[in-house]
């Protein structure tokens, strides 16, 4: 709750650009793109520091409505800052709908640095130590392919990451340096494709057949150093769960990235994931391949879906929790049981 006695709201309106719009059109979720839940907190970012005292850390970030990269013309973007005790700033931004409205996007909170107290520098890890036992390697073009399929279309702007290494729960990502610079600031700590890319590890370490995500909210940001240079992100999935009303999980995680030797330079935490059928590319079959295996069965994936489409039979791939075979036959709404 911000201080009765702090300033009134403050209101900064940003101009994205035709050529950042069109960088945007290579975000896409089911087939329509929507500017990233990364670019809003690149905005914040981007605040004259003389005002808000730029900073690199963020709380409760939560992100609500779809923001839609118009097909012509320029976006504006609304952001109001609310001062509150102990150097913490609130913000909100907005755009407004077509009959004058305004819809929120992204919500959250920054704190400034002088508040947050000293830190102790942070020590370097070995990056082969990051690396998850037993993983399986995929290639950038391969990772992207499949999110697509699933429903998550990265166009070359959005697709930084190099290589992955995954195992159910865990993933390692090469990420690459942005191709393109944000006009809105040319110096910004965060590069919304970079931070985008971070993010998409978490997918990797969660295998989603069918499903595409849509990022819901982040309980704590901190950043360290730019994100520009070519670094190693590192994901790992500490909670999957079912959310009522929906027809996917939603998966929480956290997210680290460091560069080559191994200092940290972004950490997410408890960055939360929601999936949905991907309703844009569902086949033209009534199948539906359900898994449940005692062992690791995810990296059948790929194999089962060439033979499915080669058969002419289609349909979603879905894996059911490891090594729960016995509790999938006799639970009557799970996965298996459920798959007629």
């Amino acid at each position: 709750m911000s201080n009765p006695g702090a300033q009134r709201p403050r209101s900064v309106d940003f101009l994205i650009t035709g050529g950042d719009l069109n960088h945007f059109r290579d975000h896409a979720v089911q087939d329509v793109a929507v500017v990233p839940g990364s670019a809003f907190i690149s905005l914040v970012a981007g605040v004259d520091s003389d005002d808000f005292m730029q900073s690199s850390h963020y709380n409760s970030v939560k992100f609500h409505n779809y923001c839609y990269v118009p097909d012509s013309g320029n976006l504006t973007v609304r952001a109001l800052f609310e001062e509150a005790d102990k150097g913490e700033c609130f913000f909100r931004l907005f755009t407004t709908g077509d009959e004058g409205d305004e819809i929120l996007h992204a919500s959250g909170s920054v704190c400034r640095p002088a508040h947050r107290g000293p830190s102790a520098p942070l020590p370097a890890v070995a990056i082969e130590d990051l690396r998850p036992a037993g993983s399986d390697r995929e290639s950038g073009e391969a990772f992207y392919e499949r999110l697509r399929r699933n429903g998550n279309g990265y166009g070359p702007a959005f697709q930084l990451l190099a290589r992955v290494e995954l195992r159910p729960g865990e993933a390692l990502a090469r990420l690459e340096p942005p191709r393109w610079s944000p006009a809105w600031s040319e110096s910004v700590g965060v590069h919304p494709a970079a931070l985008d890319a971070c993010l998409h590890t978490l997918a990797g370490a969660h295998r989603a057949s069918g499903r595409s995500f849509v990022l819901q909210s982040i309980e704590s940001l901190s950043i360290h150093g730019p994100l520009g240079d070519a670094c190693w992100s590192h994901a790992r999935i500490t909670e999957v769960a079912d959310q009522p009303g929906t027809a996917g999980p939603s998966v929480k995680g956290e997210v680290r990235v460091y560069d080559d030797n191994g200092r940290l330079v972004l950490e997410a935490l408890g960055v939360r994931f929601q999936y949905y059928p991907n309703e844009s590319s569902q086949p033209d079959s009534d199948w539906r391949f359900v898994v449940s295996a005692t062992f690791t069965a995810e990296p059948i994936e790929p194999c089962l879906d060439f033979w499915t489409r080669h058969l002419g039979i289609p349909g979603p791939v879905e894996f059911a929790p490891y090594n729960q075979v016995f509790q999938q036959l006799l639970d009557p709404s799970s996965l298996l049981s459920k798959n007629d």
